[in-house]
């Protein structure tokens, strides 16, 4: 399993060992989040807000979701 980004050199690399957070969740910041998903990392979406549609398809795909972004880039 990579370890860095580095090693992260095609779509056949093994992403599963990455933890990526996407900052906000528009139609851009959903397509991060779905593609990383898809890839294997496991996603943490932060944004400030977001339409009920995109926050039901996060739930679909398996990526966590934290709104209100004031508060910081959560721990988890």
């Amino acid at each position: 399993m990579p370890r860095n980004a580095q090693a992260l050199t095609s779509w056949h690399a093994d992403w599963s060992s990455l933890r990526v957070a996407v900052l906000g969740l528009g139609a851009t910041g959903f397509s991060v989040a779905d593609t990383l998903v898809e890839l294997g990392a496991t996603v943490l979406v932060v944004a400030e807000s977001a339409a009920e549609d995109l926050l039901e398809l996060c739930e679909v795909i398996g990526a966590e979701v934290v709104l209100d972004a004031g508060l910081g880039v959560p721990e988890a």
